[in-house]
């Protein structure tokens, strides 16, 4: 983690205008490959993280080894930082779905500039409310929005351009039902009509997203019939 913020990274972070100067310099940047665990359930918060680059998930674990996900990170998202606020171990496990670049914050830098720096504890602040407000309304979408539906929003939620300009996701069909918190088998059900529709393309590892607008007006609509390939829940 010794690598530092690029000009357009720095741009990324979005602070503002009279902290900037005082933190970009406290900033490190890892490299975090695809498959890599950044931190696991129940270990010591070691600070901030900032998504520049890649996707990563969050994910949670009982005690008899039940595994569930429960939200995912792309470009832009802040995370890992609640133990340094209330003193408790990670409440979950963070895992690289997609080869990342992550910004850091230590923890010793944030306590401190909390204590002394009236303007960054306002950030954090909204940090933290912005994250609030998201995860009320990914509850409110689980609740009152069917699968099919949920899955359109998450794939247009989760799609980063690549080079040639097109819109993908590159998880596979297993990450997405962890993510959903179903089966395999039900993604692969529910993306079916979105091939046939000509919605998305799917190949091993990718979703090609083709008609992002499409999948937003059926994830919206409120008296849209859909008939799956498969009437079994």
């Amino acid at each position: 983690m010794k690598a530092g913020l690029a000009v357009h990274e720095i741009k990324q972070l979005a602070l503002p205008q009279a902290l900037g100067p005082l933190l970009i310099p406290q900033f490190q940047v890892c490299h975090v490959v695809e498959n890599t665990t950044l931190y696991r359930q129940g270990d010591s918060c070691t600070g901030l993280y900032f998504v520049l680059s890649g996707l990563l998930s969050l994910s949670v674990q009982s005690a008899n080894g039940a595994h569930s996900s429960i939200n995912s990170l792309g470009v832009g998202s802040w995370f890992g930082d609640l133990g340094v606020h209330d003193g408790l171990p990670q409440a979950h496990t963070c895992l690289c779905l997609e080869t990342a670049r992550v910004a850091f914050l230590p923890a010793k830098n944030i306590q401190l500039l909390l204590q002394q720096e009236h303007d960054f504890a306002v950030f954090m602040t909204k940090i933290m409310a912005r994250r609030l407000r998201t995860c009320f309304n990914q509850v409110a979408t689980s609740r009152l929005t069917s699968l099919p539906q949920q899955l359109a929003l998450q794939l247009v939620s989760l799609a980063v351009k690549n080079s040639a300009g097109v819109a993908e996701v590159k998880l596979s069909q297993q990450n997405l039902a962890d993510l959903l918190g179903v089966s395999r088998f039900k993604v692969q059900r529910e993306l079916k009509p979105f091939i046939a529709s000509g919605w998305i393309l799917s190949r091993y590892g990718t979703i090609e997203i083709l008609e992002p607008n499409k999948l937003l007006q059926f994830a919206d609509s409120q008296d849209f019939i859909y008939q799956t390939s498969d009437s079994c829940s």
